[in-house]
């Protein structure tokens, strides 16, 4: 059974899977659509419409289902038992 010290430490590694994956979804639409940072930026804010593609898709997907299911991973982990 893990402790509480072994929880907290696998815990920050879904934040940064999380803000990796906003980075690569970044980097795979400013490409896609010739955006420079800016333009980048706003369009992960959702304020400016960009053309999508199965990659985009994908990361964009990723982005949300890789920290969910590590973050299951750690509370399963860090449960006691029934």
């Amino acid at each position: 059974m893990p402790t509480l010290g072994t929880c907290l430490e696998n815990a920050p590694e879904i934040a940064v899977a999380f803000w990796l994956g906003i980075l690569c979804s970044a980097v795979l639409i400013g490409r896609h659509n010739g955006f420079g940072v800016k333009d980048t930026l706003w369009a992960i804010a959702g304020q400016r419409t960009y053309d999508r593609s199965r990659a985009i898709n994908i990361a964009i997907i990723a982005t949300f289902l890789v920290p969910i299911a590590l973050g299951l991973r750690v509370a399963v982990m860090c449960s006691p038992p029934a």
